[in-house]
């Protein structure tokens, strides 16, 4: 620093704990050139005194002392150089750069402490062709030492040419790689994440020495997307790097551009549930589908058919639901683990309501039931009902006018069969008309001086009376014109 101050630092001994004693000296280089550069130089300690409010209670051992210390060389940086430049590189563990020059800087001037003999020269034969840096490390605007530039004068010794001003390189860091870093394959979740194996994790492309790790603590690797597919790309973020020289790197791809996963599609297991139904007449079945899929996903199952074993009413039917499989945005990323599945429910009876027909007929006459007449609600599949057994007491030629009941009973025939239906049988009735009857009086013809005949007499129509019967009289009012009457037609 151009002086013969030394700086010193002191120990005492014999103090008491607790008092105030302060101790103050002068200490400088001694000897020839004490200002300058040396290692091992010489240092007087004079003037050592004692202060503070216990001082008075000791008494100094030495007031003088001597030791050594080292004055290094002061760095000098030169200014007024023109035509270097220094060339930019990536960091390669040296500290040398590469310069380009133009021209001669002749004498120069350097920042040396006022009153120093130190002048900065430059060789005859020219600058050389390369400078020096003060350390290896990656940075920005980094001061160059120029070669080749040497000191002069008295106090040159004390100096050290680090940086020549208006001299400056940027070192830029030095790409390294990751390797042996896996991506571990697992079945589709849902997430871009996936786990990565860092155990066997290095660095590739560092230099030869140098004190660099891969730190993977922290790291994260994610998917572009959730989606199932082989040889997936992976991007790992969050490696880092540890080490005195981890600054003079950057790691160029992550974990490895090659980084890959495989993810599977997820099983998707199917369930359905089934409607009991009634008889229809078909082997068809209403059933509602479900699985285990993620949360969220967009996933439609559907299946191609569904159906019982057998159309017929019954309990603990077979199902069969077939042809299962997926659509929507997220089908590529399961995988059914059945195509097909059973499952069995009920077929109930139909209800079928068998009715008599309602009939009329006119007494005397004979009806006879052939057991077509009926009516049926309640028939499916377009299946026909053949007969039943019907019975009546109005059907004979006898039953009197009136109301009979018609019976049903025994059902039969056609193509339904009577396993699948609940039956009710209803009868019906058979009305028994009285039957039309003419009864016409006789004409009767007299001479005028004749009386009415004592009896007209009368007909009956021709089919009126059936069953033996008979009409025995006919009450009758002769007209009161015809009495005495002279001659003519009188009609009563």
């Amino acid at each position: 620093d151009g002086t013969a101050n030394a700086p010193v630092t002191r120990s005492a001994s014999g103090l008491i704990a607790g008092d105030v004693v302060d101790v103050s000296e002068t200490a400088s280089f001694s000897g020839a050139g004490a200002k300058n550069v040396g290692s091992g130089k010489a240092v007087d300690i004079t003037g050592i005194t004692l202060a503070g409010s216990d001082a008075g209670n000791y008494q100094l051992a030495s007031t003088s002392a001597s030791t050594t210390a080292s004055i290094t060389p002061r760095n000098l940086n030169v200014s007024g150089i023109t035509g270097i430049t220094a060339q930019d590189r990536i960091y390669d563990g040296s500290t040398v750069v590469a310069l380009t020059i133009s021209g001669n800087g002749g004498n120069l001037s350097g920042d040396a402490l006022s009153g120093d003999d130190v002048v900065v020269n430059v060789p005859g034969s020219g600058l050389g062709s390369s400078g020096q840096m003060v350390d290896k490390h990656v940075g920005q605007n980094k001061a160059v030492a120029v070669s080749g530039l040497f000191l002069t004068g008295a106090d040159a010794a004390n100096y050290l040419i680090t940086g020549t001003a208006g001299v400056t390189v940027n070192i830029t860091p030095r790409d390294v790689s990751v390797a042996g870093v896996s991506a571990i394959d697992r079945v589709y979740d849902g997430s871009t994440l996936v786990a990565v194996n860092t155990a066997a994790g290095t660095l590739s492309g560092a230099l030869a020495g140098d004190d660099l790790q891969l730190l993977t603590s922290g790291a994260t690797a994610t998917l572009a997307d959730k989606n199932a597919g082989q040889g997936k790309a992976v991007n790992l973020t969050g490696l880092s790097m540890g080490g005195s020289d981890a600054r003079n790197y950057r790691v160029v791809d992550g974990g490895g551009n090659s980084l890959t996963v495989n993810i599977t599609p997820r099983t998707l297991n199917p369930t359905f549930t089934v409607a009991d139904k009634t008889y229809d007449g078909s082997t068809s079945a209403s059933v509602t589908l479900a699985d285990d899929r993620l949360a969220g996903d967009q996933l439609t199952l559907a299946a191609a058919s569904a159906a019982f074993a057998s159309r017929n009413a019954g309990n603990g039917l077979a199902v069969v639901v077939s042809g299962l499989g997926l659509a929507g945005t997220d089908a590529g990323n399961y995988s059914l683990a059945a195509t097909s599945l059973t499952g069995s429910a009920n077929i109930n009876r139909a209800a079928l309501t068998v009715s008599a027909s309602n009939l009329t007929k006119v007494y005397g006459d004979t009806l006879t039931l052939t057991g077509s007449e009926f009516s049926a609600l309640g028939l499916v599949n377009n299946e026909s009902l053949g007969q039943v057994v019907l019975a009546t007491n109005g059907g004979g030629a006898t039953a009197a006018a009136g109301t009979y009941a018609i019976t049903a009973g025994a059902v039969s025939g056609g193509s339904f069969d009577p396993a699948n239906y609940n039956l009710t049988v209803q009868g019906g009735q058979l009305v028994v008309r009285p039957r039309p009857l003419t009864v016409a009086v006789n004409s009767v013809v007299r001479f005028a001086d004749e009386n009415n005949p004592g009896s007209f007499g009368f007909s009956t129509s021709t089919g009126g009376l059936v069953n033996g019967d008979t009409v025995s009289a006919v009450s009758l009012t002769v007209p009161q014109a015809s009495i005495g009457a002279p001659g003519g037609s009188v009609f009563d």
